[in-house]
């Protein structure tokens, strides 16, 4: 949402098309027209507000931020993608991902913690 309305003034002016569809590129699936029409009722919603000159500042900075961060989770999907892939490939992969909670990313840690020579330790 702060990619398309960086500022309050441009989050009152979205309509609940355009926040349904940023709501689908987000990759949301489910309820989106009533996700849309409670978000769109929060951005016109009474709040205290900046002038328009420290709003529009703000708004940059935003935008900036935004700008930043799309590529770095571009990244770091791209990271949990490789990792995952390699992850499958360790003999003991099945065995990890069996445990509660370990999905490919933990797991690759778990390996990388405690090492994967089952001889290393003595006794549990």
């Amino acid at each position: 949402m702060l990619e398309i309305a960086p500022t309050p003034a441009a989050g009152r002016a979205l309509s609940r098309a355009k926040i349904a569809a940023a709501l689908r590129r987000a990759g949301r699936l489910r309820n989106l027209d009533r996700r849309a029409a409670e978000i769109q009722a929060a951005l016109r919603a009474d709040h205290p507000e900046a002038a328009e000159p420290v709003a529009d500042a703000f708004g940059a900075a935003c935008a900036a931020r935004v700008a930043v961060l799309v590529p770095l989770n571009e990244q770091i999907a791209a990271l949990e993608r490789q990792l995952g892939e390699r992850f499958e490939r360790h003999p003991d992969a099945e065995i990890l991902r069996s445990l509660a909670g370990l999905g490919s990313v933990l797991g690759a840690r778990v390996l990388g913690e405690f090492g994967d020579d089952p001889n290393r330790y003595a006794d549990a």
